[in-house]
């Protein structure tokens, strides 16, 4: 990409200029997903109304907008306020009643996302300035096939308003569309009209289907706070399911990020608050998984009919394989491959909720010396073996909760699984735009 080209200072004071500063990309969602280049074919169309009463020009050769007061005072208090600061005398009754100029963005010169916004009034003076402004910046480092950022931004959020779709740049991996969406509500938040182009941009991040999910799933602190910005439900509560699953592990989340403002700090306090709700829950499963026995080891008096020896002695093949899977989960309890394991016990819980052959296997090396220290038949193998599957099939069950997966993103068969649970559930009171 051409680097940002220098630009003039910002217009003398007389002028009326109005901006309201989105942060920069790098310090209000991190690092950039992918630098903005932008094509022709994105900004190639723009809203122009024959009948608008507002004209606003964006300073790129014959660029210009024009839109209707009425779309803009109701999609934006911004410029609702912008408008009205033009005395009514000042105002032209027929065709363009207000002009407005994009100008150098006044609280970061260098950031050509973003403009300032220059109210041009009715009357010579201003109309000499208007007139300077369109020569004095110089974006001499872009041309047709490589327009200056803002002016894709800006068309985009223009088109929203006015009912049009808008246009952003198709890639494979989606990094540069997820940074024009981002840029797109930055600047929507300039205005004040994220809720005017909310339901707009979170469909255009739905469209992307399973390479949005993925995206989530890689960076979950920057799509919780992104999406409590956008205020997306679906987008927040699968983020959130990541970044939950991911406190207390080897992949830790960033806290440092996660503390830099009110929101970020509500959306951590929420996480920390389920994060502990989850691990109540994976200590009650662990002991549910030691104190289970299985159904058919039950004996009830009926009557005056006690169950005798016999009925007991014929359990031994479920006694022995019990107490055979108790030391399995027991030994992995001791060697912290529960929930204090580095993937806080994601591997451990899948593996009891696989059952099978997934752990104490026929073959395995566990079961032959069981079968040496406990010599058998081969008849009475294979009673035991049965009785195994009996008890790990029961207890199976018991981790179906911790094994539910929350999430959007699908993994293909074979591709190795997160080093997380994603079983922690939101609900809409618990989202941060609600909860006040």
């Amino acid at each position: 990409m051409v680097p940002p080209p220098s630009v003039t200072p910002s217009p003398p004071r007389s002028a009326t200029v109005h901006s309201r500063a989105p942060a920069a990309l790098d310090s209000v969602f991190g690092p950039p997903l992918a630098s903005p280049v932008v094509s022709k074919e994105v900004v190639d169309v723009f809203p122009i109304y024959k009948d608008g009463d507002v004209t606003i020009y964006c300073n790129w050769k014959d660029y210009t907008w024009k839109l209707h007061s009425t779309i803009l005072i109701k999609t934006s208090p911004f410029f609702k306020e912008l408008l009205a600061s033009v005395p009514e005398a000042k105002k032209k009754h027929e065709g363009t009643r207000y002009k407005i100029r994009l100008v150098v963005y006044e609280k970061d010169p260098s950031d050509m996302r973003f403009r300032s916004f220059l109210m041009i009034n009715q009357n010579e003076k201003n109309n000499a300035l208007h007139e300077a402004l369109n020569t004095n910046e110089f974006l001499g480092g872009y041309n047709d096939n490589n327009p200056p950022p803002f002016l894709q931004v800006y068309n985009n959020f223009f088109r929203i308003i006015c009912g049009i779709e808008p246009k952003f740049t198709k890639d494979e991996k989606a990094e540069i569309f997820i940074s024009e969406a981002v840029t797109l509500l930055l600047a929507g938040e300039q205005v004040s009209s994220v809720p005017a182009i909310r339901q707009v941009v979170e469909t255009h991040f739905l469209r992307l289907g399973q390479t949005l999910w993925h995206h989530v799933c890689g960076r979950s602190e920057f799509w919780s706070y992104l999406a409590a910005r956008l205020q997306s439900p679906i987008i927040f509560k699968d983020a959130m399911c990541h970044l939950i699953g991911r406190i207390n592990t080897q992949d830790a989340i960033n806290r440092q990020f996660m503390s830099q403002n009110e929101l970020r700090r509500q959306i951590l306090d929420l996480a920390d608050k389920k994060a502990k709700e989850l691990k109540q829950e994976k200590l009650k499963v662990q002991r549910n998984l030691i104190e289970h026995w299985p159904a058919r080891m039950f004996h009830m008096q009926d009557g005056y009919q006690i169950p005798n020896r016999a009925v007991y002695g014929s359990d031994i093949y479920l006694y022995q394989a019990r107490a055979l899977v108790q030391q399995y989960i027991s030994s992995a309890y001791l060697n912290n491959l529960h929930h204090c394991a580095p993937d806080g016990g994601a591997r451990f819980y899948r593996t009891i909720g696989k059952a099978g052959d997934a752990y104490l296997a026929p073959k395995s090396e566990t079961i032959e010396n069981f079968f040496m220290n406990f010599s058998m038949s081969g008849k009475g193998k294979v009673c035991f073996l049965d009785a195994l599957a009996v008890v790990k099939n029961e207890i199976a069950p018991l981790v179906e909760g911790l094994l539910k997966d929350c999430t959007h993103a699908k993994r293909n068969e074979g591709e190795e699984k997160l080093n997380w649970l994603t079983c922690v559930e939101i609900s809409d009171e618990e989202l941060p735009w609600t909860m006040d």
